[in-house]
């Protein structure tokens, strides 16, 4: 692996993990293993929960859990020979130790397997495998720091998973060996977010053979136009404060989400679609002729299309040109209610599609090439001024359900006679092994008999923080620039992150 990702002067760190190490990780043992731990933790955690329930209804303190069975704060006849409740509320497992200090899974080794984990276990292999038809092999990562601020991460994983995803890419992706460099356009202003990809030429002559009569019919121009396009397209999206948002309401937030959860190669472009049609972007296609893209646009111009619709007659499209200039507009029209217009224009050595033609002020400025030749994704987060504010309340949002969730764990201990919110964490701690805690800046109160936040306030009364443009937030106000880059070399794949720190 030090043949493939070596160690130099600049490293920071180096981890090297085996083929082995990844097998037991998705190995019986450790699997069906933490299944067990985690099915003991909600038990006892279950059981903590009914001793301070049993404490609240006015009961005696329990000392055992059939004082909670003749409580009935427990079923009658439950049993579990494997834990006990002392006087004090601390849950117990004589395979697990108490609560807030389980054993860890080497502590506990598994020895026999009933058939229902077995089961379980076969269907957990059943789905790894669709996916991921072989685990990975070695896995190397290495972190150095390649300048002032500046850090990189570098991976390598040989031999690639057989992975339908991967194995997608592959099939459309530049490959090492086909000895071409993708090169990125620089734009000013410079975009939040800019997606690079090298396709192969076969993947080119498929959409071209594929989609010729389409783009004739519903551009106007010469199919013979796509036969010049390659390898690189790039996707620029800039600073915006859009109405509609997906995921966590911001770019990235696109990106995740219920919706992108087992999301096939089709689900994946869904972001990508929504930001073309709600943000400001750019689309850059590289052509080998850009005097012939040229003409074949101007020709579409002065032939004009015909008002085109569908059977149903509720799709139109137009295409002219914008004064004397080398500059046109697409138009669709769908069924004369949503109306969509794109700038259309040959920059250099790139055709140019832009989704707001009259307000965007975006150019090229020069040609970069990166070290890796397949794709690479260029993050800016201190281009972002516009959607700081949307950024904001997506965070407080979280941070307010996160607060009340705190708030919900705190209350029954402060119900049970705790004198304070810190002792009311302190015996969260003793009980759980953990304590829910308030924000820096925030503060948790017991008023009248409720837990409020003064930042977040209650769960009937809730509130947050406005934004405030002197007082940077998260992660990514510390950072300047992000950039992902990632290359096919043999059976493998090879990635870099680099960030650039303000």
């Amino acid at each position: 692996m030090l043949t493939k990702l070596g160690v130099s002067d600049k490293t920071r760190l180096y981890a090297y993990f085996s083929d082995p190490f990844v097998r037991r990780l998705v190995g019986p043992e450790v699997k069906i293993g933490q299944r067990r731990r985690v099915m003991a933790k909600a038990k006892m955690e279950a059981l903590t929960a009914r001793a301070m329930l049993a404490r609240l209804d006015g009961h005696a303190q329990p000392d055992s859990l059939p004082d909670l069975v003749r409580s009935e704060h427990l079923p009658e006849g439950w049993q579990s020979e494997d834990m006990a409740l002392d006087a004090t509320g601390l849950v117990r497992s004589e395979r697990y130790g108490p609560l807030p200090r389980m054993r860890t899974l080497p502590d506990v080794p598994l020895e026999k397997v009933t058939p229902e984990e077995a089961e379980a276990y076969r269907r957990y292999v059943e789905n790894y495998s669709r996916y991921w038809r072989r685990f990975f092999d070695p896995i190397a990562i290495r972190l150095d720091e390649i300048g002032t601020d500046q850090l990189e991460l570098s991976t390598f994983i040989l031999p690639l998973v057989d992975n339908s995803i991967y194995n997608g890419l592959r099939e459309v992706l530049a490959h090492q060996d086909d000895n071409t460099t993708l090169s990125v356009p620089v734009v000013q202003p410079t975009p939040v977010l800019q997606f690079s990809v090298n396709v192969k030429d076969a993947i080119w002559q498929q959409v071209a053979a594929g989609f010729s009569e389409l783009f004739t019919r519903y551009s106007g121009a010469s199919p013979a136009m796509v036969d010049d396009f390659g390898p690189g397209v790039h996707v620029a999206i800039f600073d915006s404060d859009p109405i509609l948002a997906m995921g966590s309401g911001d770019i990235f937030g696109a990106f995740g989400g219920e919706i992108m959860q087992g999301a096939d190669n089709e689900m994946l472009m869904i972001p990508v679609v929504l930001s073309l049609l709600t943000r400001p972007c750019s689309i850059l296609v590289e052509t080998k002729s850009p005097q012939k893209t040229s003409q074949y646009l101007r020709q579409a111009a002065l032939a004009g299309i015909a008002r085109e619709r569908s059977r149903r007659s509720d799709f139109g499209v137009s295409f002219y040109q914008v004064g004397d200039r080398d500059e046109w507009v697409w138009a669709l029209n769908v069924a004369g209610v949503v109306k969509l217009r794109y700038g259309v224009e040959v920059a250099g050595k790139y055709l140019v599609i832009r989704n707001i033609p009259w307000s965007r002020e975006d150019r090229i400025i020069s040609v970069a090439p990166v070290e890796l030749n397949a794709a690479v994704l260029q993050v800016n987060p201190s281009a972002c001024q516009q959607q700081l504010p949307g950024l904001f309340a997506a965070a407080s949002d979280a941070n307010r359900r996160a607060v009340m969730g705190g708030l919900g764990r705190l209350y029954p201990f402060m119900l049970s006679g705790a004198k304070s919110v810190p002792d009311a964490q302190a015996e969260h701690l003793r009980l759980y092994g953990f304590y829910p805690r308030a924000f820096p800046d925030d503060q948790w109160l017991w008023k009248d008999q409720r837990m409020v936040s003064e930042d977040y306030g209650e769960p009937l009364r809730q509130r947050q923080p406005g934004f405030d443009p002197q007082q940077p937030f998260g992660l990514m106000s510390h950072i300047d620039s992000l950039q992902l880059n990632m290359q096919f070399e043999e059976d493998g794949l090879r990635s870099t992150v680099r960030w650039g720190l303000r």
